[in-house]
């Protein structure tokens, strides 16, 4: 069985990052997303956008990597935010009380913007 793919992409909107990820976040991928959050770190970015809308699945690495790069970012006086998530992964957001922490939207949000 062949492996789902996972990408990530930033694009940079006005000096802010928008991270778009693709794929299953999990301990075999998250690797990936925490390096490309390290780089638009170190190129100077304090507030961040992590698209989720092509998320498919959100284990407890891809949260860590979540945290560990909000903690940080709140430490320079900035923020992570997540746009675009499934119900499924909104979900995970909200039993751990983190939907408000991270500004957390779904699918339907964007869809009605």
């Amino acid at each position: 069985m062949v492996a789902p793919s996972f990408e990530v992409t930033v694009d940079w909107h006005n000096n802010h990052p928008v991270v778009h990820v693709r794929g299953e976040l999990d301990f075999a991928t998250a690797p990936t997303l925490y390096s490309a959050l390290k780089d638009v770190i170190q190129l100077g970015a304090t507030e961040v956008t992590l698209d989720f809308h092509q998320v498919t699945f959100l284990d407890s690495e891809g949260l860590k990597v979540i945290l560990r790069v909000h903690r940080h970012l709140r430490n320079k006086m900035g923020a992570i935010t997540v746009c675009g998530a499934s119900k499924f992964v909104a979900k995970t957001f909200e039993i751990l009380g983190l939907d408000t922490e991270f500004g957390v939207t779904t699918e339907e949000h964007r869809d009605q913007t």
